[in-house]
């Protein structure tokens, strides 16, 4: 199926010993890799899509990850502002409380105070009703001397003289009877006016404490409302962590099956290299995805790796495409954050294809010559299109590096260098 735009790679020529090694390292037969009645081009098909599938569940997963991160973010700042508030609520209740005991002891002390006024009305009571008697009974013997005769008085009165005397202190009793008496029912309501003060005092504090046990109820209700929410958002804080870290198993998961494809892939495509069904020289329109190259070591390079870049269709002076004017890590490939076993870090696909097979593709230098890369794999791993485009080659008058560059439909252009 459209074998001419796979017949694209015969990219430098392995050497025997080379390919030997490379089949030996990747034991199997191309019937463990494709079915028989598959041909390998519609296998190799096959297999890309389902490496897309796989990355696009990659990025469906990662995605679905840092959501969750995010909304453990918001549940653990809202968890945060529940225990702030609980603490507010308790410390505002304890306050409370505090309060209510003093107006207890208030209360207590009136009632007290109450008692004991209460006690010496009924005493004054009594002393004045005891007054009054004694003040009655003088008042009667008053009363039976003024209305008798001088004969009366004369036969009753041993002498005039002790008439005289009793008379005049039954007058000055009865005037001092009369003050105290007054004194008596003036302190008497001097301690009613007390007691009624003491007691609207009593009432006050009363229903000050009503109103703050009824605000202590409605503080208790909600403290526990901020509670129920901080239990209900730690649940869904802790399903959130439960299901990161079903998604990022995975995630685990799938970047595995990811690899084993990646390295079917790239078995696939070194029988059809051994086969002949591969060329170096293929010109013209490419998928992304799409085989066009071998990772090598031509031109000015110390070692096996690709440079790759991504410009904006703008030639530079002394450098032509070869300036990489857009940054590949906004999004279309991305760095990390998973690092290789050598610590260098791990690059996968964004919007573009990663242009490089391989389990493990691994960034040897961060921007240079503008914001190009230098990716490595094993060597003699295959380059593939980045992006739908049309696929020229030459090789740089410099170092006579070998190279490919697509065209792409919105003007950008994408360089594949020190190509085999």
């Amino acid at each position: 199926m459209r074998i001419g735009l796979y017949k694209i790679l015969t990219i430098c020529f392995l050497s025997t010993f080379l390919l030997t090694a490379l089949f030996n390292s990747q034991a199997g037969s191309i019937d463990d890799i494709c079915p028989e009645d598959v041909t390998l081009d519609q296998c190799y098909e096959d297999l890309q899509e389902q490496q897309q599938e796989l990355q696009e569940r990659s990025e469906e997963l990662s995605r679905s990850i840092s959501e969750e991160e995010t909304r453990q973010m918001s549940l653990s700042e809202q968890i945060r502002h529940l225990e702030i508030e609980i603490e507010r609520t308790e410390n505002e209740i304890k306050r409370l409380e505090t309060q209510l005991e003093a107006k207890n002891v208030q209360i207590r002390i009136l009632r007290r105070e109450i008692d004991k006024i209460t006690n010496s009305i009924t005493t004054l009571s009594q002393e004045t009703e005891r007054l009054q008697d004694s003040i009655a009974e003088r008042l009667s013997i008053s009363y039976k001397y003024t209305f008798l005769s001088p004969l009366e008085i004369f036969l009753q009165a041993d002498n005039t003289d002790e008439l005289f005397r009793k008379l005049k202190y039954l007058n000055e009793a009865r005037k001092n009877d009369r003050g105290l008496l007054q004194e008596m029912v003036d302190q008497n309501a001097e301690l009613d006016d007390e007691r009624e003060d003491l007691e609207k005092t009593q009432l006050d504090l009363e229903e000050t404490r009503i109103d703050m046990e009824d605000t202590r109820a409605e503080l208790n209700e909600e403290e526990e409302r901020l509670e129920s929410q901080r239990n209900e958002h730690s649940n869904l804080l802790t399903q959130s962590k439960i299901r990161e870290e079903q998604q990022e198993a995975e995630l685990k998961q799938t970047k595995a099956e990811r690899r084993n494809l990646d390295a079917k892939i790239s078995e696939l495509l070194a029988k059809m290299w051994e086969r002949g069904e591969l060329r170096d020289d293929y010109v013209g329109p490419v998928q992304a995805g799409q085989p066009i190259g071998r990772m090598g070591n031509t031109g000015c390079t110390t070692g096996p790796h690709l440079h790759f870049s991504i410009n904006s269709g703008t030639t530079y002076s002394n450098w032509g495409y070869f300036w990489g004017d857009i940054n590949p890590w906004d999004g279309y490939l991305q760095k990390g954050p998973e690092k290789s076993s050598r610590g260098l870090y791990l690059v996968s696909s964004g919007s573009m294809t990663i242009p490089l097979e391989g389990n493990q593709v691994e960034l040897t230098q961060d921007h240079h010559q503008g914001m190009a890369i230098d990716l490595v794999s094993y060597y003699g791993a295959p380059v593939v299109a980045a992006k739908d485009g049309n696929l020229t080659r030459g090789i740089e008058p410099v170092c006579n590096g070998k190279y490919a560059l697509i065209e792409h439909p919105n003007g950008w252009v994408t360089i594949y260098l020190h190509l085999q």
